[in-house]
């Protein structure tokens, strides 16, 4: 269940959509190698930020997406 606080940040989150325990976006890049260098831009920075995000990256595109530590988010 989402509360009402909850989806107010969603939706400033352009882009993002909520499934479950998470929240994932994808990315559209002009070719593999730019969508693999935000993939690795996003590893160097994962330790800053405390996340490890999952991470799908497919030809041009990449999927992201952070899962809430427990069932709501």
């Amino acid at each position: 269940m989402t509360t009402t606080s909850e989806a107010e940040l969603l939706r400033t989150l352009p882009g993002w959509q909520r499934y479950g325990n998470r929240i994932e976006k994808t990315f559209n890049f002009d070719d593999f190698g730019a969508a693999a260098r935000f993939v690795g831009r996003m590893a160097d920075d994962a330790p800053v930020a405390a996340r490890q995000p999952a991470i799908d990256l497919r030809c041009d595109c990449v999927t992201v997406a952070f899962a809430h530590r427990t069932a709501a988010l």
